[in-house]
């Protein structure tokens, strides 16, 4: 196993306490500011697309690096860290009802020798999510997944660690509701797109 794509640890403790908090928030995201980025285009929706997203080196103006567990990405201006749970969101929201309707979540997922990727994925979003490219990142097969479920549509960065006979999904999921979506589409390309390893 690379050291650089090792991410592991306390995060497949985050994903179960994800299932157990309920959505809330509102949204404090500014729309309109991602064409401020030529990366943000970098992940397509159409599906079977396999160009992999570019891990952005400059940061768009304004923004903020993050780190969680060994990997770094770019976090909007107004948007902030909950603590240590692996979720950033808009400055005016909060976890006091779960997790924020417009946010980002990150963790890890272990994937068992007796069950599959799908099974997995399943698991965390409540469906199998939609493909929509394969590539590699940080030397780790990785995809881009969309999903609409419960009135939230989420897009997704997926690596895939390997960690001797078994896998970790490490997941960078961005969450909207669904009727707001697309105003946040750009914002969540770059997040996802800014995504490496140290």
């Amino acid at each position: 196993m690379r050291k650089h794509a090792k991410i592991g640890g306390m995060a497949i403790l985050f994903v179960v306490a994800a299932f157990f908090l309920a959505a809330c928030g509102e949204s404090a995201d500014t729309p309109g500011r991602e064409a401020d980025n030529p990366a943000a285009t970098a992940v397509s929706a159409d599906k079977g697309a396999v160009k992999s997203p570019p891990s952005t080196a400059v940061k768009p103006g304004g923004w903020s690096r993050a780190e969680y567990e060994n990997t770094v990405f770019m976090i909007p201006p107004d948007w902030k860290a909950m603590g240590d749970t692996g979720i950033w969101c808009p400055g005016d929201q909060n976890m006091n009802m779960g997790r924020p309707k417009v946010s980002l979540h990150c963790g890890g997922i272990p994937v068992m020798p007796n069950s599959s990727v799908e099974d997995r994925l399943k698991f965390y979003y409540g469906m199998v999510p939609t493909t929509l490219q394969k590539f590699k990142r940080c030397g780790m097969n990785a995809r881009i997944v969309d999903v609409t479920i419960h009135g939230k549509r989420h897009l997704g960065l997926i690596l895939e660690e390997k960690t001797g006979p078994m896998m970790v999904l490490n997941f960078f999921d961005c969450q909207a509701p669904e009727g707001e979506f697309d105003k946040y589409m750009g914002r969540f390309k770059k997040i996802l797109d800014s995504v490496s390893c140290q």
